[in-house]
């Protein structure tokens, strides 16, 4: 059984990075799950869950494996996919939406995490400091029309 992950004001944990309104047209909050991919025991997941519930909104948590940043290996991706599918089906088994893209080119993997945000009413992602998750987030919160929240 997962225990509940409780979040505060200020909490040390959630950073903002795009501090603009909540979207009221907004049709879901969008979890872009980078780094913690998993469906369980995931505080980025726990805190977009516990956001959406408060707007009265569905989670959509956005996954997807580039061929295109640097070290990527056959190895690493096998692991991703693998991991994907169970991500998938721990997610499902909480009633929460899932979608992975594969894309197979670098130009066909643009503009996809955008397209998403347009759509949120907020964005949650993963808090990491190293490899491409800070350029990664900072991108996405620049363009982002709703806030961008990063927990770590």
């Amino acid at each position: 059984m997962t225990k509940h992950l409780a979040f505060r004001p200020a909490d040390p944990r959630l950073r903002v990075l795009g501090n603009k309104p909540v979207a009221a047209k907004g049709e879901y909050v969008l979890y872009w799950c980078q780094i913690q991919r998993r469906g369980e025991d995931n505080a980025a997941l726990a805190y977009a869950i516990e956001q959406a519930n408060e707007l009265g909104l569905p989670v959509l948590v956005y996954e997807a494996v580039r061929p295109d940043y640097p070290f990527a290996s056959d190895r690493f991706h096998t692991f991703l996919l693998e991991s994907a599918r169970d991500t998938a089906a721990a997610l499902e088994a909480r009633g929460v939406r899932h979608a992975f893209f594969l894309p197979r080119t670098k130009d066909e993997a643009r503009g996809v995490v955008h397209k998403l945000t347009a759509r949120a009413a907020l964005v949650v992602s993963d808090d990491y400091p190293t490899f491409l998750m800070p350029e990664h987030n900072a991108a996405a919160a620049a363009r982002c029309p709703c806030p961008y929240i990063v927990v770590g």
